[in-house]
């Protein structure tokens, strides 16, 4: 019965070992969805999160302490066993099988503990990471904050006029989606957005591609081709640092929640036309997608998404 409990803990142990899953960070892309869905408490999304990192934990635990408790009362029996057969009592069993009990029980109990133990931290660590690296509401309300005020050139060569993010949203009417990252990435996202360009036109959207590279300096480049296309609109001049700054802080706070390749992939940042955030996202942006997001008007998603709106 000993050896049974032994390899039952055992197999239990190796299951959770081989099918552990990495645990979900904090979503980075924060998208809505056509259908109305609840809001998920904090509470639900540890458990959530727990068994993701953790599957079949609950039944572990449970195996845990009924395997501890019954291989603790059979070490209770096999010590007093080991006492009678050391002391060369009438009808005791021989030492040597005295000894293999309590070894055999000492080691269920051990084996228990040190499952119980792995499981816990794994739990302990799905909760504590995503919560500590999180931004905080007033942390996101300043970076929303921050977004609305840059400013952005639009219009053609000959007639270029400068505006906020925000007076695009409120007076033009305007979504925005913003692109950051390397040269090449923002360009290769762009090429993609000409073939959607109608798309995006019908959806009012303008793109702000936003040139990030580690040795590049935060003056302003010269304007590529693609940056001429009508839903286009180039960071402004004088805003060029604090455009840099602002992308800067998005890929920061993307690879502090679980998006290592954020610097060289890239960030997408969409802005629907009533304020909220429509998707925050790692890589090319699948733009159809990004579309269908910002002619959302429905606002319960963003909010249970945690979006802020600026």
């Amino acid at each position: 019965m000993r050896q049974s409990f032994f390899l039952l803990v055992a197999a239990a142990s190796a299951f959770q070992i081989h099918h552990r899953q990495v645990a979900p960070r904090l979503a980075v892309v924060s998208s809505s969805t056509k259908a109305p869905q609840e809001k998920i408490t904090k509470d639900l999304k540890r458990k959530l999160l727990q068994e993701a990192s953790t599957p079949w934990r609950s039944v572990r635990l449970f195996f845990y302490g009924a395997f501890a408790f019954s291989a603790g009362v059979g070490l209770a029996t096999a010590l007093a066993q080991l006492a009678a057969s050391a002391t060369h009592q009438p009808g005791a069993l021989p030492l040597s099988q005295s000894a293999t009990n309590v070894g055999v029980d000492v080691a269920v109990v051990a084996a228990c503990a040190l499952g119980y133990r792995v499981d816990s931290r794994a739990a302990a660590d799905v909760v504590s990471e995503p919560d500590k690296k999180a931004l905080s509401a007033v942390e996101a309300a300043e970076r929303t904050e921050l977004l609305a005020r840059l400013r952005v050139e639009v219009g053609t060569d000959d007639n270029r006029r400068e505006a906020s993010l925000e007076t695009l949203r409120t007076m033009a009417g305007q979504s925005v989606v913003v692109l950051g990252g390397p040269r090449a990435v923002v360009d290769d996202a762009l090429t993609d957005a000409l073939i959607q360009q109608k798309l995006l036109a019908r959806a009012e959207c303008v793109v702000v591609p936003v040139r990030v590279d580690a040795t590049a300096s935060s003056a302003p480049p010269q304007r590529k081709k693609i940056d001429t296309a009508g839903f286009v609109a180039t960071p402004a001049p004088d805003d060029a640092d604090a455009w840099v700054q602002y992308l800067g802080d998005e890929i920061a706070t993307a690879v502090a929640q679980g998006e290592p390749t954020a610097a060289t992939a890239g960030v997408v940042i969409a802005v629907r036309r009533d304020g909220t955030i429509a998707r925050r996202g790692v890589g090319k942006p699948p733009w159809r997608d990004v579309i269908n997001d910002l002619q959302d008007d429905d606002d319960d998603d963003a909010t249970a998404a945690g979006s802020t709106r600026i």
